[in-house]
This record gives structure tokens, C-alpha cells and sequence, in this order.
């Protein structure tokens, strides 16, 4: 007789024995144990104390060491949330100087179609739990930007829409995403291919974001559309400086178009 089958003989209190060992069971469940309040709050600080240090241990000693190995170029004051990025390809990748990532993010930047795809991160910029990026040309992150936990971003369309020839990726498939200075990018957002999100500008959580977002404007929705335009009084001080134009150097990926619905 097993062990799963004499657990389910007591569960189910197929005799007076079973009912009487279901019932101690049950009793020693419910059992609550008091102790000092000195003796709980020591186990308290030491629990705290203990996953803090490991915390700081293994970030220091074991994730950054890894993902600056990994990176083009990594600058000063990386810091990483307690897990390595998954990362898959061999694009490249360059993250500016105090960086924070997330953990269990996923980086795909597999060369299909261009050479070498790049993924760029710029300083100040933090990039919360659990946000997919995928590159096939390039994405870029800039300063002082706020990635909100399970967003995602993607350059390309991973298939194209018809059917012929196994739905394989082609060029019209893929648009490299520019993330402008100062964005905040709210939970659960999809940035989608082609798309510019200007300056300041910030996208509302769970929104998909098919198009240009201006600068300066709180855009949400699916897809999303233009709530309102941030001015000082929003901003709580004067407005971002400059608010330049969108680059416009040639790139060998400008022509594509945006996402197809």
C-alpha cells in the first residue's frame, strides 16, 4: 500500500481510525504557537538581514558581472533586481551609466534580416520586472526613463500576415522603436514596431501603442490615442529643455512601415 493511497484513505475517513487520524490532522493545523515578541522580532530582523545580504551578494558578485560581460558597453552604477536578463541572439547591446534592470526580463536579438541588432539604453533609465524586448534592427531607450514591470517592445512583427511561405519574416516586417528622454511607460504597455515616443510623453498602463506619440502627451488605450497634453503645472516645474526634433539620419530600417492590423 502507498503512501498517496493511505493519505487518501484518511482524507476520504473510510474508517473509524481514519476518522480519528483525519481529525489530529486537522487539529495540529489549526495549532497557533505564541512567542515573545523579542524572540519573533529577532527572527524577523535576521530573516530580513539574511535575504538582503544574499540579495546584495549575488547582484554584485554574480548578475552585474554577467551582464556586463554580455553587453557592447556597460557604465558606471548598473544595477540588476536579483536575476540576469534572458537574452537570446547575439545582437548588441550598450547600457548607459546608472541603469537599473528588473529581473526575469527577456532580450531577444536574434540576427534574422539585419546584422547586428542593437539594443541601447540610456542613463538614468529603469527597466522594471518581467519586460520583453525584441530586436531585429534596433530599439532605443533613452535617459531617464521609467519601463513599467511586464512591458513590451518590439521592433518587428515576428511573422508577417500572410500565409505564404511559412508566414516568414521580411523587411516590410520590421521598424526600429525610439524611445525619447524622460518617457514613462505605464504596467503592461505593448510598444509596437516603427514607433517614436517623444519626449516627456507618457503612455497609460495596459495601452498598445501602434503609432508616433508626440512629446509631452499622456497617451492611452488600444490603440493608443492622445489623452491629454502635459504642461507645467503637471510636471511640477518648468518644462524638459529643447524637446528637439526626431532624429533624422538616414537609417537602413527608416523605410518600413508601422505594425499591420
Amino acid at each position: 500500500m502507498s503512501i498517496d493511497t493511505v493519505a487518501d484513505s484518511i482524507r476520504g475517513k473510510k474508517t473509524k481510525l481514519h476518522a480519528r487520524l483525519y481529525s489530529a490532522y486537522k487539529r495540529v493545523q489549526s495549532l497557533e504557537v505564541t512567542l515573545p515578541k523579542i524572540i519573533v522580532g529577532s527572527l524577523y530582523v535576521e530573516r530580513i538581514a539574511r535575504q538582503q545580504a544574499w540579495y546584495w551578494f549575488t547582484n554584485k558578485f554574480y548578475y552585474e558581472p554577467l551582464l556586463r560581460y554580455r553587453c557592447a558597453c556597460v557604465g558606471k552604477g548598473l544595477k540588476t533586481d536579483g536575476d540576469l536578463p534572458y537574452i537570446v541572439g547575439g545582437g548588441k547591446i550598450i547600457i548607459g551609466n546608472n541603469v537599473t534592470i528588473g529581473n526575469h526580463a527577456a532580450w531577444v536579438l536574434v540576427s534574422n534580416l539585419y546584422k547586428s541588432p542593437e539594443l541601447s539604453i540610456g542613463d538614468n533609465t529603469s527597466i522594471n520586472y518581467r519586460v520583453a524586448i525584441s530586436v531585429e534592427c534596433r530599439v532605443t531607450i533613452g535617459k531617464n526613463c521609467h519601463i513599467a514591470g511586464e512591458t513590451a517592445i518590439y521592433d518587428n512583427n515576428s511573422h508577417n500576415i500572410h500565409y505564404e511561405n511559412n508566414r516568414t519574416m521580411t523587411e516590410q516586417d520590421v521598424a526600429p522603436v525610439t524611445i525619447e528622454d524622460d518617457v514613462w511607460i505605464g504596467l503592461r504597455s505593448i510598444i509596437l514596431k516603427g514607433v517614436t515616443i517623444g519626449r516627456g510623453a507618457v503612455v497609460a498602463a495596459g495601452s498598445i501603442v501602434t503609432k508616433d506619440v508626440p512629446p509631452m502627451t499622456l497617451v492611452g488605450g488600444n490603440p493608443a490615442r492622445v489623452i491629454k497634453h502635459i504642461g507645467e503645472r503637471e510636471c511640477r516645474g518648468p518644462l524638459p529643455d529643447g524637446l528637439a526634433p526626431y532624429d533624422t539620419t538616414p537609417d537602413p530600417c527608416s523605410t518600413r512601415g508601422t505594425a499591420e492590423y
